[in-house]
């Protein structure tokens, strides 16, 4: 098995998107709306999803 990302379960996107992004410098890989691949193999989703 390969080591795709790391799966982040948020309740707030937009919050989640501000601190990864401004505070820690990763970039948008790829932004499916409750799905964001940052850079570093970081995937955000929303809980909902």
């Amino acid at each position: 098995m390969k080591y795709a990302a790391t799966l982040i379960a948020v309740q707030d996107l937009k919050g989640s998107l501000a601190f990864y992004c401004d505070v820690l410098g990763l970039e948008i890989i790829r932004d499916f709306g409750t799905n964001v691949t940052l850079s570093g193999g970081i995937d955000l989703r929303t809980l909902e999803s």
